[in-house]
């Protein structure tokens, strides 16, 4: 049901108005085909390439201030002129500052008009003054026009305000293409991505790839092997590492399987589970930022919640009634180790809760740029990591704090390292590397700052456990990199 109009819906005293009237105001019917297929096909063949070739970055600048209508004729007249020389630097690739050039050009071009032609009715009328009779003027002029002939072919037209408009226009046109010409022995470097666009292209990506594991698993709804080898498997020696037959529940009929058969089909899911469970423990993050900690849990969860959901299926029920009328033994183990499967997703979905609340502060610190915002949003991290140690179960361990908090130091030592990386910086004036260094050593230092006060809190409250982590391990790399920084900033001053 979707509405036709924005404006709201009045009530309706009985059933037979509002029965003629809600086919005006909405539109009913079904979706053809699978919606989630639709969706994201929709995704990847028109937002994707919208986002990748029609994305523009907001222009987050605040405007000038207007001058006040007290400035002098005079200088009025020299920004007007240097204005006119600056209009081949524009960018006109936004409208609106060509749209506000080409107003601004449209409201001169009649004041100049109207001044050129009062000044050459003034010449005008002093020549004449001046002159002492019409023979003589025609004369002089005749005489002027014999003596200036050649030097008045050679001069150039004179052009009206539109027609240098144009010519401005395709000398800055001239000057975008030769920029954009890579020069011999050199090739073009592509434009850089501004991180507000590389934020919105890798969410995108991820919710591409959640379509399309929720259609694997929606399609594929039970996936659960058995303890039965597929054939053809001889030389491989580990028998964990064998492809396990999958049970085809839809084609399955339950009566026509033994108890032995449900027996072996049940220890098939244990064991698998139990595989799961221990490849999913000793598999690491893609790097050493919270960041890939946060999508390692959040990988775990989606495993975990999917074979529990898996494991609710009608014939799964009927599997484990069976055995549990029939008393087999396999139904001994079966609780204990589904009880480990429950306590490692309820894990993974309390940590992934947990870190999704410094994700958005740690991806401002990577790809900002405003050093006094970054500043300001320490403060909130460390907030967030008193929570995280005061209720998180598994971050409440003093190796696993330590780690997080290893992470984030690393974090800011590697942003630090881009801006001041010796192969760029020094590409740039004295005075923007004094700057730069000078704010890089600012940032880190103004970190552990604020860890050793949150830290001096914890041991003030006199609840909890204390932050007593190795400081050497947390903030070696933060320390040589503000070192660093200090000396770059000096040696630029």
């Amino acid at each position: 049901m979707v509405r036709r109009l924005c404006t709201p819906i009045g009530t309706f005293q009985n059933l037979e108005d509002c029965i003629a009237e809600m086919p005006r105001n909405v539109i009913v019917g079904c979706i053809r085909g699978n919606l989630i297929h639709s969706a994201k096909e929709m995704l990847e063949r028109i937002y994707r390439p919208g986002v990748e070739f029609q994305f523009r970055e907001p222009n987050t600048r605040r405007p000038k201030p207007e001058k006040s209508a007290s400035v002098d004729e005079d200088d009025a007249a020299v920004v007007r002129a240097s204005s006119r020389i600056s209009v081949g630097l524009i960018d006109y690739s936004r409208p609106s500052d060509f749209r506000m050039k080409a107003i601004q050009a449209k409201k001169l071009a009649p004041n100049a008009a109207m001044r050129e032609e009062s000044a050459l009715e003034n010449s005008s009328r002093q020549s004449l003054a001046d002159t002492p009779s019409s023979e003589s003027n025609l004369t002089q002029t005749k005489a002027s026009e014999s003596t200036t002939g050649d030097s008045d072919a050679k001069a150039p037209p004179l052009q009206s305000p539109s027609e240098r408009w144009g010519v401005l226009l395709e000398e800055s046109k001239a000057k975008g293409r030769a920029g954009e010409r890579p020069s011999d022995g050199q090739t073009a470097k592509p434009p850089e991505e501004s991180p507000m666009k590389q934020n919105l292209e890798s969410n995108l990506e991820k919710f591409i790839e959640t379509l399309q594991w929720t259609i694997d698993h929606v399609e594929c709804a039970f996936g659960l092997p058995t303890q039965y080898n597929a054939p053809h498997q001889e030389n491989i020696t580990v028998d964990e590492d064998k492809f396990k037959i999958k049970v085809d529940i839809a084609r399955t009929a339950f009566e026509d399987l033994t108890t032995l058969q449900l027996e072996e089909i049940v220890e098939g899911w244990s064991i698998y589970i139990g595989k799961v469970l221990r490849e999913s423990n000793e598999k690491e993050a893609q790097d050493s930022t919270p960041m890939a900690e946060y999508n390692l849990w959040i990988e775990r969860e989606l495993q975990y919640n999917s074979i529990i959901e898996q494991l609710k299926a009608p014939f799964v029920i009927q599997v484990f009634d069976a055995l549990k009328d029939n008393q087999s033994n396999i139904m001994k183990a079966w609780p204990d180790r589904f009880r480990k499967l429950k306590e490692a997703l309820s894990l993974a979905r309390e940590n992934v809760e947990h870190l999704a609340m410094l994700q958005n502060y740690l991806e401002k610190i990577k790809t900002g740029d405003d050093f006094k915002f970054i500043l300001s949003i320490i403060p909130n991290i460390t907030i967030i990591l008193r929570h995280i140690w005061t209720m998180s179960n598994y971050y409440s361990l003093d190796e696993n704090m330590l780690s997080l908090i290893g992470k984030i130091s690393f974090v800011f030592a590697e942003k630090v390292k881009i801006l001041i990386n010796v192969d760029t910086i020094f590409k740039h004036s004295a005075a923007h590397i004094h700057q730069c260094a000078s704010n890089c050593a600012t940032l880190l230092q103004a970190w552990k700052q604020s860890y050793m006060e949150t830290r001096t809190q914890i041991e003030l409250s006199g609840i909890g456990s204390r932050w007593e982590f190795d400081k050497n391990v947390l903030f070696r790399e933060i320390d040589h990199m503000t070192r660093i920084s200090r000396d770059m900033a000096h040696i630029a001053q």
